[in-house]
């Protein structure tokens, strides 16, 4: 084990939709979990808190790695009509729109059906009990832990926000239930640290489901 709190680095590939692509593994000293040792759209392992080379992508929740998850993607106002849009743009909202990028699949029944492919196989998205378990308290500790960085968010209005201060990464569900806010706003959760968060523990929030945040994968 290295002194980061993490285990020396093996190289376990997992196979990604990209078989040209290898993704290497990292052991959690707190779980003994496997985690992905990259987020999804990073080209290589964190060298440091605010390392940009390795933030990946930013994913509207439950939507299909279709290119609107890339940093310089294009975005629009048209909320879609389908969980799986025919385009790459990212979807702007509103509280007008309750914040939600589609107009149906109100219970988040059908993007997390999505979500259960968007890992490289045998690897999975992480249930907010697995974030929790990590005890992960802000981002030295997420990035000794777990080589997570602070790659910040995209906004509802498309604005990459506080690069290198906050991590948002999104969790799932066990089963296909979500909660429903007033006016049937559906909210999905997600582990978020940043330097006011010091105390013993994840911290897991309810966050709009448009806004694009950053997905590790842990091991089936």
């Amino acid at each position: 084990f290295n002194i980061n709190g993490c285990s020396t680095r093996t190289v376990k590939h997992a196979q990604t939709s990209d078989i040209s692509q290898k993704i290497g593994t990292i052991t959690s000293l707190v779980t003994e979990k496997i985690w992905m040792d990259r987020n999804l759209g990073a080209k290589d392992i964190c060298k440091k808190i605010d390392d940009k080379a390795c933030y990946g992508d930013y994913y509207q929740f439950g939507r299909n790695a279709d290119g609107h998850e890339k940093k310089g993607s294009r975005a629009t106002t048209q909320i879609s009509k389908s969980v799986n849009p025919p385009h790459n743009y990212f979807i702007l909202s509103s509280q007008k729109n309750n914040f939600e990028w589609v107009n149906l699949d109100i219970h988040g029944n059908d993007r997390t059906t999505n979500w259960r492919a968007i890992c490289p196989k045998n690897f999975r998205l992480p249930t907010q009990e697995e974030w929790i378990a990590e005890k992960i308290k802000n981002p030295k500790d997420a990035f000794n832990k777990l080589k997570l960085p602070s790659a910040g968010s995209r906004s509802h209005e498309g604005k990459i926000i506080m690069e290198g201060l906050f991590g948002v990464y999104w969790s799932m569900k066990k089963e296909n239930s979500y909660v429903l806010f007033m006016s049937h706003q559906f909210k999905p959760k997600a582990l978020i640290f940043h330097d006011g968060t010091s105390d013993d523990k994840s911290h897991i929030v309810y966050v709009n489901s448009v806004s694009g945040h950053t997905l590790r994968c842990i091991k089936n």
